[in-house]
């Protein structure tokens, strides 16, 4: 289970070592895509080919081409962007491992839900529940990131939002759509949780580089600056501490709402 991190730099050296010894590495970017870069990048640095899965390979089909591989005694890689274990998919995936006999090996990747609170300046001790934010489904809109949002800020916890993404359509969903379905839940329960003055950090393309926007959920709207550069993820804050703050005012003073991060010359 290899972990490929946000984007082909973020690759460990345990990460390389397991793929060029793999006979055979599969790969899915269904549940989450490289913010730069792309698999062939890691293709390239291995010197092998990967097999591209899908949602219906893993999931549908309870992945049997990877145990197919298995049976036939093949050492297998299954890779994703982010942290593979962080996905309910792959979870599954080696748990039927290991009741099927074989054994596993996890290797851990850099993940936007710990790089979001860092390039933020946010201290994990404070974040709440995580939710993602997704499309309505056949005319039903799921109601469960308010729910969250609604617990979270009554403990006074941050809300780490993740944005509903279908690759294989080019479907990628924004900021403004997260917080325009958020309002419209909102005008439905009429609770007064989702509120236009909220405090509000936009994370965009967030990698070795990327841009951080700092505003109201109001002015979302109004943030030009990251329509080309996605996944788009949405931070909503509970009362910031004070080093919190003052990380996130150093930057918006003197940069306005939004700035980039720096690559770091990569």
């Amino acid at each position: 289970m290899v972990s490929l991190g946000l984007e082909p730099g973020f690759v460990s050296l345990y990460a390389l070592k397991a793929l060029k010894i793999c006979d055979v590495v599969y790969f899915e970017e269904y549940t989450s895509f490289p913010s730069r870069g792309s698999i062939a990048d890691i293709e390239s640095m291995v010197g092998k080919r990967f097999r591209r899965l899908y949602r219906r390979d893993l999931e549908d089909d309870d992945g049997r081409l990877v145990f197919s591989d298995l049976d036939r005694g093949l050492k297998v890689c299954l890779a994703c962007w982010g942290d593979c274990l962080m996905a309910t998919t792959h979870v599954s995936i080696a748990r039927r491992a290991v009741e099927r006999g074989y054994g596993y090996t996890y290797i851990p990747g850099v993940s936007i839900v710990s790089a979001s609170l860092g390039v933020c300046g946010l201290m994990v001790y404070r974040l709440g529940k995580i939710a993602t934010i997704t499309r309505p489904w056949e005319g039903v809109l799921s109601e469960h990131p308010y729910n969250v949002l609604k617990d979270n800020l009554a403990r006074d916890l941050h809300t780490l939002f993740l944005l509903e993404i279908d690759v294989d359509s080019g479907y990628y969903m924004s900021a403004s759509e997260a917080v325009d379905i958020l309002f419209r839940i909102e005008r439905s329960r009429g609770e007064g949780v989702v509120r236009g003055d909220l405090e509000a950090i936009v994370l965009a393309g967030i990698g070795a580089g990327g841009k951080i926007c700092f505003a109201t959920l109001d002015s979302i709207d109004d943030l030009d600056d990251i329509a080309d550069l996605y996944p788009h993820s949405l931070i909503i804050p509970s009362t910031l501490y004070f080093t919190e703050r003052e990380f996130l005012e150093a930057f918006s003073s003197r940069f306005g709402p939004c700035w980039t991060l720096s690559p770091g010359g990569l």
